[in-house]
């Protein structure tokens, strides 16, 4: 598990956190939306 965040990945809306998970297809992270501070999880 990589305790780091990607900084080339950018999702619009959303400050990216935490990365809970890495594989070839497959990224997620812990986000929150930027309009209400609510805590996400982006596949």
């Amino acid at each position: 598990m990589n305790m780091g965040v990607d900084l080339a990945i950018a999702v619009p809306a959303y400050s990216l956190v935490l990365q809970l998970y890495f594989a070839f297809k497959t990224e997620i992270y812990r986000a929150v939306q930027e309009a209400d501070r609510q805590s996400v999880i982006i596949k």
